[in-house]
Protein backbone atom coordinates (compact mmCIF):
# COMPACT_ATOMS: atom_id res chain seq x y z
CA UNK A 1 0.00 0.00 0.00
CA UNK A 2 2.88 2.30 0.98
CA UNK A 3 4.52 1.76 -2.70
CA UNK A 4 1.12 2.96 -3.92
CA UNK A 5 1.16 6.13 -2.19
CA UNK A 6 4.50 6.82 -3.39
CA UNK A 7 3.62 6.02 -7.18
CA UNK A 8 0.55 8.77 -6.96
CA UNK A 9 2.29 11.46 -5.08
CA UNK A 10 5.01 11.38 -7.65
CA UNK A 11 2.17 11.44 -10.48
CA UNK A 12 0.20 13.91 -8.94
CA UNK A 13 3.18 16.11 -8.24
CA UNK A 14 4.58 16.01 -11.77
CA UNK A 15 1.14 16.88 -13.08
CA UNK A 16 2.26 20.22 -11.51
CA UNK A 17 5.95 20.63 -11.77
CA UNK A 18 7.26 17.33 -13.45
CA UNK A 19 11.50 17.89 -13.05
CA UNK A 20 11.50 19.53 -10.02
CA UNK A 21 8.43 17.78 -7.73
CA UNK A 22 8.66 14.68 -9.45
CA UNK A 23 12.05 14.10 -9.72
CA UNK A 24 12.89 15.26 -6.13
CA UNK A 25 10.47 12.72 -5.52
CA UNK A 26 11.58 9.99 -7.44
CA UNK A 27 14.80 10.79 -5.88
CA UNK A 28 13.64 10.50 -2.16
CA UNK A 29 11.71 7.31 -2.91
CA UNK A 30 14.84 5.35 -4.80
CA UNK A 31 12.50 4.69 -7.46
CA UNK A 32 14.18 2.42 -10.39
CA UNK A 33 14.58 4.28 -14.33
CA UNK A 34 11.39 2.60 -15.42
CA UNK A 35 9.02 3.48 -12.39
CA UNK A 36 10.59 7.03 -12.34
CA UNK A 37 10.18 7.45 -16.19
CA UNK A 38 6.05 6.05 -16.51
CA UNK A 39 4.96 7.82 -12.85
CA UNK A 40 6.61 11.22 -14.28
CA UNK A 41 5.43 11.06 -17.85
CA UNK A 42 1.92 9.97 -16.67
CA UNK A 43 1.95 12.62 -14.42
CA UNK A 44 3.00 15.20 -17.17
CA UNK A 45 0.39 14.05 -19.50
CA UNK A 46 -2.30 14.56 -17.17
CA UNK A 47 -1.34 17.74 -15.90
CA UNK A 48 -1.09 19.09 -19.49
CA UNK A 49 -4.62 17.86 -20.00
CA UNK A 50 -6.23 19.09 -17.14
CA UNK A 51 -4.68 22.45 -16.94
CA UNK A 52 -5.28 22.48 -20.73
CA UNK A 53 -9.02 22.64 -20.56
CA UNK A 54 -8.74 24.80 -17.01
CA UNK A 55 -6.94 27.22 -18.90
CA UNK A 56 -9.93 28.58 -21.03
CA UNK A 57 -12.22 29.55 -18.19
CA UNK A 58 -8.85 31.23 -16.38
CA UNK A 59 -8.60 33.06 -20.23
CA UNK A 60 -12.12 34.28 -20.54
CA UNK A 61 -11.42 35.92 -16.97
CA UNK A 62 -8.22 36.82 -17.51
CA UNK A 63 -9.28 38.90 -21.02
CA UNK A 64 -12.70 40.13 -19.13
CA UNK A 65 -10.70 42.06 -16.54
CA UNK A 66 -7.78 43.06 -19.11
CA UNK A 67 -10.46 44.70 -21.15
CA UNK A 68 -11.92 46.76 -18.48
CA UNK A 69 -8.45 48.03 -16.96
CA UNK A 70 -7.69 49.18 -20.29
CA UNK A 71 -10.58 50.28 -21.48
CA UNK A 72 -9.76 52.46 -18.06
CA UNK A 73 -6.74 53.62 -18.84
CA UNK A 74 -7.76 54.69 -22.68
CA UNK A 75 -7.06 51.98 -24.15
CA UNK A 76 -3.21 52.57 -24.32
CA UNK A 77 -2.68 48.75 -24.40
CA UNK A 78 -1.21 48.69 -28.23
CA UNK A 79 1.12 51.67 -27.30
CA UNK A 80 2.38 49.93 -24.35
CA UNK A 81 2.87 46.41 -25.70
CA UNK A 82 4.94 48.35 -28.60
CA UNK A 83 6.94 50.19 -26.59
CA UNK A 84 7.56 47.56 -24.03
CA UNK A 85 7.15 44.76 -25.62
CA UNK A 86 6.99 42.48 -22.55
CA UNK A 87 9.18 39.50 -21.78
CA UNK A 88 6.53 36.90 -22.25
CA UNK A 89 5.98 37.80 -25.95
CA UNK A 90 9.30 38.32 -26.76
CA UNK A 91 9.92 35.02 -25.74
CA UNK A 92 7.35 33.22 -27.45
CA UNK A 93 8.38 35.74 -30.57
CA UNK A 94 11.44 34.23 -30.63
CA UNK A 95 10.89 30.26 -29.58
CA UNK A 96 7.55 30.02 -30.22
CA UNK A 97 5.25 27.19 -29.37
CA UNK A 98 8.21 24.10 -29.70
CA UNK A 99 10.26 27.06 -27.01
CA UNK A 100 7.24 27.05 -24.52
CA UNK A 101 6.61 23.06 -24.71
CA UNK A 102 10.00 22.60 -23.94
CA UNK A 103 10.26 24.90 -21.19
CA UNK A 104 7.05 23.80 -19.33
CA UNK A 105 8.55 21.36 -17.05
CA UNK A 106 10.79 23.48 -15.93
CA UNK A 107 8.27 26.30 -15.21
CA UNK A 108 5.18 24.59 -14.29
CA UNK A 109 2.21 23.03 -16.51
CA UNK A 110 -0.31 25.42 -15.18
CA UNK A 111 1.66 28.41 -16.77
CA UNK A 112 2.59 26.57 -19.34
CA UNK A 113 -0.82 26.10 -20.45
CA UNK A 114 -2.07 29.23 -19.88
CA UNK A 115 0.58 30.96 -21.98
CA UNK A 116 0.07 28.42 -24.85
CA UNK A 117 -3.65 28.96 -24.41
CA UNK A 118 -3.40 32.89 -24.71
CA UNK A 119 -0.47 33.04 -27.72
CA UNK A 120 -1.42 29.76 -29.62
CA UNK A 121 -4.01 28.24 -31.48
CA UNK A 122 -4.84 24.92 -32.73
CA UNK A 123 -5.66 22.03 -30.08
CA UNK A 124 -3.94 19.61 -31.42
CA UNK A 125 -0.68 21.45 -31.99
CA UNK A 126 -0.54 22.62 -29.01
CA UNK A 127 -1.19 19.04 -27.04
CA UNK A 128 1.03 17.01 -29.43
CA UNK A 129 4.24 19.35 -28.66
CA UNK A 130 3.33 19.47 -25.12
CA UNK A 131 3.18 15.89 -24.85
CA UNK A 132 6.49 14.92 -26.38
CA UNK A 133 8.30 17.25 -23.97
CA UNK A 134 6.61 16.01 -21.08
CA UNK A 135 7.83 12.48 -22.61
CA UNK A 136 11.70 13.80 -23.17
CA UNK A 137 11.85 15.47 -19.82
CA UNK A 138 10.89 12.46 -18.47
CA UNK A 139 13.27 10.24 -20.08
CA UNK A 140 16.08 12.93 -18.88
CA UNK A 141 14.80 13.30 -15.43
CA UNK A 142 14.64 9.53 -14.44
CA UNK A 143 18.10 9.46 -15.91
CA UNK A 144 19.47 12.24 -14.01
CA UNK A 145 17.80 11.34 -10.78
CA UNK A 146 19.67 7.57 -11.44
CA UNK A 147 22.87 9.40 -11.57
CA UNK A 148 22.26 11.10 -9.06
CA UNK A 149 21.60 8.57 -6.72
CA UNK A 150 24.20 6.44 -8.23
CA UNK A 151 26.95 9.16 -7.42
CA UNK A 152 25.95 9.30 -4.17
CA UNK A 153 24.58 6.49 -2.61
CA UNK A 154 25.08 6.75 0.93
CA UNK A 155 22.36 9.65 0.79
CA UNK A 156 20.35 8.07 -1.49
Amino acid sequence: MEEWIEIISVVALSAIKQLVGGGALVLLYGFSFKLAFWCMAIGGIIGITVFYYLAEPVLDVWMKIEAKIFKKRNNKRDEDLVKQGGIVEKTIDKFGLVGLAMLSPVLSYPLAMFLARRFFNGKAKILIAMYISSICWAVIGAEFMALIAKAFPAVF
